[in-house]
Protein backbone atom coordinates (compact mmCIF):
# COMPACT_ATOMS: atom_id res chain seq x y z
CA UNK A 1 0.00 0.00 0.00
CA UNK A 2 1.24 3.26 -0.91
CA UNK A 3 1.43 5.71 2.09
CA UNK A 4 2.12 8.73 0.36
CA UNK A 5 -1.13 11.20 1.08
CA UNK A 6 -3.16 11.85 -1.92
CA UNK A 7 -6.35 13.77 -0.73
CA UNK A 8 -8.60 13.87 2.00
CA UNK A 9 -12.26 13.81 0.74
CA UNK A 10 -15.88 14.53 2.49
CA UNK A 11 -18.19 12.56 0.14
CA UNK A 12 -22.19 11.32 1.14
CA UNK A 13 -22.37 7.92 1.87
CA UNK A 14 -24.55 7.00 -1.00
CA UNK A 15 -21.19 7.37 -2.50
CA UNK A 16 -18.89 5.21 -0.75
CA UNK A 17 -17.68 1.53 -1.17
CA UNK A 18 -19.33 -0.34 1.48
CA UNK A 19 -17.05 -3.51 0.83
CA UNK A 20 -14.05 -1.03 1.26
CA UNK A 21 -15.29 0.53 4.21
CA UNK A 22 -15.22 -3.42 5.96
CA UNK A 23 -12.13 -3.83 5.01
CA UNK A 24 -10.53 -0.95 6.54
CA UNK A 25 -12.36 -1.33 9.68
CA UNK A 26 -11.30 -5.08 9.86
CA UNK A 27 -7.85 -3.99 9.19
CA UNK A 28 -7.54 -1.75 11.60
CA UNK A 29 -8.95 -3.28 14.84
CA UNK A 30 -8.06 -7.13 14.21
CA UNK A 31 -5.47 -6.82 16.76
CA UNK A 32 -7.66 -4.73 19.58
CA UNK A 33 -9.35 -6.61 22.55
CA UNK A 34 -12.64 -7.80 21.70
CA UNK A 35 -12.28 -8.00 17.50
CA UNK A 36 -13.85 -11.02 17.47
CA UNK A 37 -16.88 -9.28 18.78
CA UNK A 38 -16.13 -6.02 16.09
CA UNK A 39 -16.38 -8.39 13.21
CA UNK A 40 -20.28 -9.09 14.00
CA UNK A 41 -20.53 -5.69 13.50
CA UNK A 42 -18.31 -4.83 10.53
CA UNK A 43 -19.89 -6.02 7.74
CA UNK A 44 -21.65 -4.19 5.00
CA UNK A 45 -25.25 -4.10 6.38
CA UNK A 46 -23.90 -2.74 9.33
CA UNK A 47 -22.44 0.26 7.62
CA UNK A 48 -24.96 0.65 5.45
CA UNK A 49 -28.07 0.82 8.19
CA UNK A 50 -26.38 3.51 10.09
CA UNK A 51 -25.01 5.52 7.44
CA UNK A 52 -28.21 5.64 5.27
CA UNK A 53 -30.43 7.62 7.99
CA UNK A 54 -34.03 9.10 7.54
CA UNK A 55 -32.31 12.48 8.21
CA UNK A 56 -30.04 12.03 5.10
CA UNK A 57 -26.89 10.18 4.37
CA UNK A 58 -24.08 10.74 6.54
CA UNK A 59 -20.56 12.34 5.34
CA UNK A 60 -17.45 10.34 5.10
CA UNK A 61 -14.29 11.55 5.28
CA UNK A 62 -11.68 9.58 3.45
CA UNK A 63 -8.28 9.58 3.25
CA UNK A 64 -6.55 8.24 0.37
CA UNK A 65 -3.04 7.77 -0.89
CA UNK A 66 -2.12 8.56 -4.73
CA UNK A 67 -3.41 5.21 -5.62
CA UNK A 68 -6.45 6.03 -4.19
CA UNK A 69 -6.07 3.31 -1.31
CA UNK A 70 -8.15 4.10 1.31
CA UNK A 71 -5.99 4.70 4.35
CA UNK A 72 -8.19 6.41 7.18
CA UNK A 73 -12.02 7.39 7.43
CA UNK A 74 -14.08 9.18 9.94
CA UNK A 75 -18.00 9.48 9.45
CA UNK A 76 -20.81 11.33 11.11
CA UNK A 77 -24.68 10.73 10.43
CA UNK A 78 -27.26 12.79 10.77
CA UNK A 79 -29.78 13.31 13.79
CA UNK A 80 -32.58 15.90 15.12
CA UNK A 81 -31.02 17.39 18.38
CA UNK A 82 -33.29 18.77 20.75
CA UNK A 83 -33.09 21.25 24.01
CA UNK A 84 -36.14 23.15 24.92
CA UNK A 85 -38.90 24.01 22.26
CA UNK A 86 -35.44 24.37 20.05
CA UNK A 87 -34.18 21.54 17.09
CA UNK A 88 -31.20 21.93 15.35
CA UNK A 89 -29.45 19.25 13.22
CA UNK A 90 -26.54 16.89 14.89
CA UNK A 91 -24.12 14.90 13.45
CA UNK A 92 -22.95 11.89 15.34
CA UNK A 93 -18.98 10.62 14.53
CA UNK A 94 -18.17 7.20 14.40
CA UNK A 95 -15.95 4.48 12.54
CA UNK A 96 -12.50 6.47 13.33
CA UNK A 97 -10.33 3.94 11.69
CA UNK A 98 -6.58 4.05 9.93
CA UNK A 99 -4.71 1.28 8.35
CA UNK A 100 -1.46 0.05 10.25
CA UNK A 101 0.71 1.48 7.42
CA UNK A 102 -0.87 5.04 7.60
CA UNK A 103 -0.46 5.43 11.56
CA UNK A 104 1.88 8.41 12.97
CA UNK A 105 1.19 10.73 9.86
CA UNK A 106 -1.67 12.84 11.54
CA UNK A 107 -4.77 11.45 9.11
CA UNK A 108 -7.38 10.79 12.26
CA UNK A 109 -7.06 14.69 13.04
CA UNK A 110 -6.82 15.33 9.50
CA UNK A 111 -10.29 13.31 8.77
CA UNK A 112 -11.88 14.76 12.21
CA UNK A 113 -11.11 18.08 11.42
CA UNK A 114 -12.97 17.63 7.30
CA UNK A 115 -15.76 16.32 9.17
CA UNK A 116 -15.64 19.47 11.55
CA UNK A 117 -14.78 22.09 8.73
CA UNK A 118 -18.22 20.69 6.88
CA UNK A 119 -20.87 21.80 9.52
CA UNK A 120 -23.43 24.26 8.70
CA UNK A 121 -23.97 27.27 10.98
CA UNK A 122 -25.90 25.92 13.88
CA UNK A 123 -24.90 22.66 13.48
CA UNK A 124 -23.03 20.15 15.99
CA UNK A 125 -21.01 17.44 15.45
CA UNK A 126 -20.89 14.69 18.34
CA UNK A 127 -19.51 11.58 19.16
CA UNK A 128 -18.49 9.03 22.36
CA UNK A 129 -14.52 8.43 21.75
CA UNK A 130 -13.06 6.70 23.81
CA UNK A 131 -10.72 7.24 26.44
CA UNK A 132 -7.40 6.99 24.22
CA UNK A 133 -8.97 9.48 21.58
CA UNK A 134 -10.87 11.77 24.00
CA UNK A 135 -7.24 13.89 24.14
CA UNK A 136 -6.93 13.89 21.11
CA UNK A 137 -10.65 15.57 20.55
CA UNK A 138 -10.01 17.99 22.91
CA UNK A 139 -7.13 19.35 21.22
CA UNK A 140 -8.96 19.91 18.17
CA UNK A 141 -11.28 22.27 19.82
CA UNK A 142 -14.36 19.41 20.90
CA UNK A 143 -15.54 20.02 24.70
CA UNK A 144 -16.51 16.91 26.81
CA UNK A 145 -20.48 16.82 27.44
CA UNK A 146 -21.01 14.01 29.69
CA UNK A 147 -19.90 10.79 30.79
CA UNK A 148 -22.75 7.60 31.15
CA UNK A 149 -22.40 5.48 33.55
CA UNK A 150 -22.81 1.42 33.80
CA UNK A 151 -25.60 -0.18 35.85
CA UNK A 152 -25.95 -3.58 36.77
CA UNK A 153 -28.16 -6.07 38.74
CA UNK A 154 -30.56 -8.25 38.38
CA UNK A 155 -34.12 -6.28 38.07
CA UNK A 156 -37.70 -7.49 40.18
CA UNK A 157 -40.06 -9.87 38.70
CA UNK A 158 -43.36 -8.41 38.67
CA UNK A 159 -46.13 -8.10 36.90
CA UNK A 160 -46.89 -4.25 36.36
CA UNK A 161 -49.76 -2.51 36.70
CA UNK A 162 -50.46 -0.89 34.24
CA UNK A 163 -51.06 -1.18 30.15
CA UNK A 164 -47.60 -2.53 28.62
CA UNK A 165 -47.62 -3.82 25.33
CA UNK A 166 -44.69 -4.81 23.02
CA UNK A 167 -45.12 -2.97 19.88
CA UNK A 168 -43.55 -3.79 16.25
CA UNK A 169 -43.32 0.02 15.30
CA UNK A 170 -43.80 3.55 16.95
CA UNK A 171 -46.59 5.49 15.61
CA UNK A 172 -47.29 9.00 15.09
CA UNK A 173 -48.14 9.59 19.05
CA UNK A 174 -44.42 8.95 19.41
CA UNK A 175 -43.48 12.54 18.36
CA UNK A 176 -46.10 13.89 20.93
CA UNK A 177 -44.25 12.04 23.25
CA UNK A 178 -40.95 12.70 22.40
CA UNK A 179 -41.76 16.79 23.11
CA UNK A 180 -42.74 15.21 26.51
CA UNK A 181 -40.00 13.69 27.55
CA UNK A 182 -36.84 16.19 26.84
CA UNK A 183 -35.65 17.06 30.68
CA UNK A 184 -35.86 20.80 31.66
CA UNK A 185 -32.47 22.25 30.88
CA UNK A 186 -31.27 19.43 28.82
CA UNK A 187 -30.07 18.19 25.45
CA UNK A 188 -30.46 15.18 23.77
CA UNK A 189 -31.48 13.09 20.60
CA UNK A 190 -35.35 14.10 19.28
CA UNK A 191 -37.41 10.50 20.27
CA UNK A 192 -39.20 10.90 16.91
CA UNK A 193 -41.27 8.37 15.51
CA UNK A 194 -39.15 8.11 12.48
CA UNK A 195 -35.36 8.47 14.28
CA UNK A 196 -36.72 5.04 16.44
CA UNK A 197 -37.95 2.98 14.06
CA UNK A 198 -34.92 3.61 12.21
CA UNK A 199 -33.04 2.72 15.36
CA UNK A 200 -34.94 -0.53 16.33
CA UNK A 201 -36.94 -1.94 13.06
CA UNK A 202 -34.83 -1.93 11.07
CA UNK A 203 -33.89 -5.03 8.98
CA UNK A 204 -30.60 -4.60 8.69
CA UNK A 205 -30.64 -4.96 12.32
CA UNK A 206 -33.36 -7.41 14.04
CA UNK A 207 -31.98 -7.31 17.57
CA UNK A 208 -34.35 -5.18 19.77
CA UNK A 209 -37.90 -5.62 21.56
CA UNK A 210 -39.40 -2.11 22.40
CA UNK A 211 -42.44 -1.94 25.02
CA UNK A 212 -44.84 1.66 25.24
CA UNK A 213 -46.70 2.19 28.68
CA UNK A 214 -49.92 3.58 27.22
CA UNK A 215 -53.42 4.15 28.72
CA UNK A 216 -56.86 6.09 27.25
CA UNK A 217 -54.72 9.19 27.40
CA UNK A 218 -52.38 8.24 25.35
CA UNK A 219 -48.48 7.27 25.33
CA UNK A 220 -46.46 7.96 28.58
CA UNK A 221 -43.11 6.14 28.24
CA UNK A 222 -41.29 3.60 26.32
CA UNK A 223 -38.07 1.23 26.80
CA UNK A 224 -36.02 -0.92 24.41
CA UNK A 225 -34.09 -4.19 25.54
CA UNK A 226 -32.28 -6.56 23.75
CA UNK A 227 -30.09 -9.39 24.64
CA UNK A 228 -26.05 -9.73 24.40
CA UNK A 229 -23.51 -12.34 25.19
CA UNK A 230 -20.22 -10.98 26.56
CA UNK A 231 -17.47 -13.83 27.36
CA UNK A 232 -20.25 -16.73 27.29
CA UNK A 233 -22.61 -14.57 29.31
CA UNK A 234 -26.12 -13.73 28.45
CA UNK A 235 -27.28 -10.52 29.54
CA UNK A 236 -30.20 -7.74 28.72
CA UNK A 237 -29.08 -4.58 27.81
CA UNK A 238 -31.82 -1.68 28.04
CA UNK A 239 -31.28 0.41 25.72
CA UNK A 240 -33.15 3.13 26.89
CA UNK A 241 -36.15 4.34 28.61
CA UNK A 242 -37.84 7.13 28.79
CA UNK A 243 -41.37 8.22 30.65
CA UNK A 244 -43.25 11.73 31.53
CA UNK A 245 -43.34 10.59 35.26
CA UNK A 246 -41.17 7.62 37.39
CA UNK A 247 -44.09 5.54 38.38
CA UNK A 248 -43.97 5.08 34.84
CA UNK A 249 -40.30 4.41 34.51
CA UNK A 250 -40.92 1.75 37.37
CA UNK A 251 -43.54 -0.13 35.66
CA UNK A 252 -41.31 -0.23 32.46
CA UNK A 253 -38.55 -1.59 34.02
CA UNK A 254 -40.70 -4.08 36.35
CA UNK A 255 -42.06 -5.36 32.55
CA UNK A 256 -38.55 -6.04 31.57
CA UNK A 257 -37.57 -7.36 34.44
CA UNK A 258 -40.08 -10.39 33.49
CA UNK A 259 -39.10 -10.37 29.78
CA UNK A 260 -35.01 -10.94 31.44
CA UNK A 261 -37.00 -14.05 33.10
CA UNK A 262 -38.62 -15.23 29.61
CA UNK A 263 -34.99 -14.84 27.77
CA UNK A 264 -32.88 -16.27 30.05
CA UNK A 265 -31.26 -13.15 30.89
CA UNK A 266 -30.24 -12.90 34.58
CA UNK A 267 -28.32 -9.61 35.16
CA UNK A 268 -29.50 -6.23 33.23
CA UNK A 269 -27.16 -3.28 32.11
CA UNK A 270 -27.87 -0.61 31.28
CA UNK A 271 -25.92 3.00 30.22
CA UNK A 272 -27.88 6.27 31.15
CA UNK A 273 -27.50 9.92 32.52
CA UNK A 274 -31.57 9.86 32.39
CA UNK A 275 -32.36 7.88 35.36
CA UNK A 276 -31.76 8.89 39.00
CA UNK A 277 -29.19 6.50 40.45
CA UNK A 278 -31.69 5.93 43.89
CA UNK A 279 -34.35 4.98 41.36
CA UNK A 280 -31.95 2.45 39.64
CA UNK A 281 -30.90 1.34 42.97
CA UNK A 282 -34.42 0.99 44.25
CA UNK A 283 -34.98 -1.48 40.83
CA UNK A 284 -32.00 -3.65 41.53
CA UNK A 285 -29.24 -2.26 39.55
CA UNK A 286 -25.17 -0.64 40.61
CA UNK A 287 -22.96 1.76 39.43
CA UNK A 288 -20.27 -0.49 37.98
CA UNK A 289 -16.75 1.36 38.54
CA UNK A 290 -15.70 2.75 36.24
CA UNK A 291 -12.19 0.55 36.18
CA UNK A 292 -14.01 -2.54 35.30
CA UNK A 293 -16.25 -0.60 33.00
CA UNK A 294 -15.67 -2.59 29.55
CA UNK A 295 -16.18 0.87 27.32
CA UNK A 296 -16.32 3.96 29.20
CA UNK A 297 -18.36 6.24 27.15
CA UNK A 298 -17.54 10.19 27.01
CA UNK A 299 -19.87 12.45 25.12
CA UNK A 300 -17.84 14.75 23.19
CA UNK A 301 -18.92 17.46 21.11
CA UNK A 302 -18.35 20.80 18.23
CA UNK A 303 -20.41 23.31 17.89
CA UNK A 304 -20.49 26.15 14.85
CA UNK A 305 -22.71 29.14 15.21
CA UNK A 306 -23.82 30.81 18.59
CA UNK A 307 -27.31 28.68 19.06
CA UNK A 308 -25.20 25.63 18.49
CA UNK A 309 -22.87 26.58 20.86
CA UNK A 310 -25.58 27.38 23.33
CA UNK A 311 -26.72 23.67 23.25
CA UNK A 312 -23.23 22.26 23.63
CA UNK A 313 -22.83 24.12 26.68
CA UNK A 314 -25.90 22.12 28.37
CA UNK A 315 -25.85 19.13 29.89
CA UNK A 316 -27.27 16.58 27.69
CA UNK A 317 -29.50 13.32 28.58
CA UNK A 318 -28.04 10.13 27.08
CA UNK A 319 -28.20 6.20 27.37
CA UNK A 320 -26.88 3.36 25.97
CA UNK A 321 -28.94 3.96 22.59
CA UNK A 322 -27.06 7.13 21.51
CA UNK A 323 -23.96 4.67 21.61
CA UNK A 324 -24.76 3.61 17.74
CA UNK A 325 -22.24 0.25 18.41
CA UNK A 326 -24.97 -1.65 20.26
Amino acid sequence: MNETLFSIDVVDAVKVDYGEIVRLQRKSFEAVTGSEELNATQVADYYQWKYEQPFGYAKVAQARDKDRNLLAMNSAFPLALIQGNKTLLGWQACDSATHPSARGKGLFYKCILAISASLENNEICFGYPNINAAPAYHKLGWKKIASQRLFAGILPCRSPRFAINRIERFETGQDDLAMRIVPAGKAMILRSAIYLNHRYFSPLRPLYTSFIHEDHTGCHGFIVVRPVTMRGFRFALIMECFATLPAVEKELFLHVGSWCREHKCLFTLTLTTTSTVFGLLNRGLFPVPEKIMPRPLILMGNAKGSEAEAVINQPWACTGGDWDGF
